[in-house]
């Protein structure tokens, strides 16, 4: 019994040598491969690097020695293509890029984009997004128009190709999304936008699929764009809660306010997330009636308000002893509590 179980230890020792020896050779021959082929693309870019340069950038007739006729040779193409696209902006080069890659690359990227494979579909999209490939309008529009299902990162690609070849018809497609994307995705989507494309969007604003809107909404704060201010002041008027918090989280990341009472509506709102956005829009006012409006906050039923309040008072003009002397005035503990929430010290012993 004992000689039976070493033998099938034995056996089954030498099977787990062999499987990983397996292994490691498999490994080490796709190493090889991999880099042989990565010496063979820096080989193609060390040699023709120049004459790129010289087609790209200063505009010489394209030699036919940089016409690709392998798929290693492609791969060193689109390195090339790719740093230029993304360092120059010149669109004399971009322009140069969209002609040779429609010249020397669309047949090789229309078959990656009917293949099984994932990645070589995401390649192809990469590439036409990046070298601004017009040809693939109506390939891509068919592609969202099929009854085939893709992949959120797919779909996001081609999206962001139309809002570069075609804003009309991105701006059809768009309302009609089959892709589920997450706020995130859309922000990316957006993100990548030119400025046309995102006014052309804000046009068609209550169409939009709920997350882009939210999308939207906050990049024009993140990136403070300050003359998307007006549209949000109409957007404001939203029945929506959430479409009307993140409208006042922008704002509030404006650092400007115009006309401050049309905020007033918002000092006597149910909800405390808009009470304590509009103490935060507020804080960058210098008008008069603004303290008025913060002073009231100060007694808000949320502390969370209340703090907001103060620091926006204290940022007043003259605000930071208005707020203390109001704490001491009145010497209730919410306006004490309000007064170290800011100063995170007892009333009476800022500045010493």
């Amino acid at each position: 019994m004992v000689t039976v179980d070493i033998r099938v230890l034995s056996y089954s020792l030498l099977l787990l040598i062999f499987i990983l020896s397996v292994i490691f050779i498999y490994l080490i021959v796709n190493r090889i491969k991999e880099t042989k082929r990565e010496e063979i693309t820096n080989s193609y870019i060390n040699q023709y690097h120049k004459s790129f340069y010289d087609h790209l950038i200063e505009g010489e007739p394209a030699p036919n020695v940089i016409k690709p006729e392998s798929t290693l040779q492609i791969k060193a193409v689109e390195e090339i293509l790719t740093r230029y696209s993304h360092t120059i902006s010149s669109e004399k080069v971009v322009e140069r890029i969209r002609e040779y890659a429609e010249a020397y690359l669309c047949s090789y990227y229309e078959a990656q984009l009917k293949s099984h494979k994932w990645s070589k579909r995401m390649n192809a999209l990469y590439h036409i997004v990046d070298f601004q490939m017009y040809s693939f309008e109506s390939k891509v529009a068919n592609m969202l128009a099929s009854d085939k299902s893709y992949t959120n990162d797919e779909y996001l690609q081609m999206y962001l190709f139309l809002t570069k070849a075609d804003k009309q018809l991105f701006m059809k497609l768009i309302k009609k999304n089959k892709a589920s994307f997450t706020e995130w995705e859309y922000r990316k989507l957006v993100r990548e936008m030119n400025q046309d494309s995102f006014a052309l969007l804000l046009q068609s604003f209550e169409q939009l699929p709920q997350s882009l809107r939210y999308s939207m909404i906050d990049i024009i704060g993140l990136e403070n764009q300050l003359k998307w201010y007006s549209f949000l002041m109409e957007v404001l008027e939203s029945e929506e809660l959430e479409l009307r918090i993140r409208t006042l989280k922008a704002l509030s990341k404006l650092s400007y306010v115009h006309q401050p009472k049309r905020f007033l509506t918002y000092l006597q709102s149910p909800y405390w997330e808009e009470r304590m956005l509009v103490a935060r829009i507020l804080e960058t006012s210098p008008s008069g009636d603004v303290q008025k409006y913060l002073i009231t906050l100060l007694g808000d039923s949320s502390r969370l308000v209340r703090k907001q309040a103060a620091k926006s008072l204290s940022k007043q003009k003259g605000g930071e002893q208005l707020l203390q002397e109001i704490s001491i005035a009145q010497d209730e503990d919410i306006m004490v509590e309000a007064f170290q929430d800011v100063y995170g010290t007892k009333v009476g012993e800022v500045n010493g």
